[in-house]
């Protein structure tokens, strides 16, 4: 799935983050995604609640959506 996300380029930076501090889950998918190959991954740690609270926006998205 990455490699299609990505053209196959695993110097694009891919940022990955979960819902709050206390999950983990984008931690380990950061995890995940440099054990794969990819040399740019940032984990934001703060996740959709800190962003939010610092007051930027969201906009959903499904990368599933774009491949058809």
């Amino acid at each position: 799935w990455l490699d299609r996300a990505t053209g196959g380029h695993r110097d694009l930076p891919i940022v990955v983050y979960c819902t709050d501090p206390e999950c983990w889950h984008g931690y380990n998918a950061a995890l995940r995604v440099a054990a794969a190959g990819y040399r740019n991954v940032h984990w934001y740690r703060g996740g959709l609640r800190a962003w939010e609270m610092a007051g930027f926006n969201t906009v959903r998205a499904d990368y599933r959506a774009r491949q058809n």
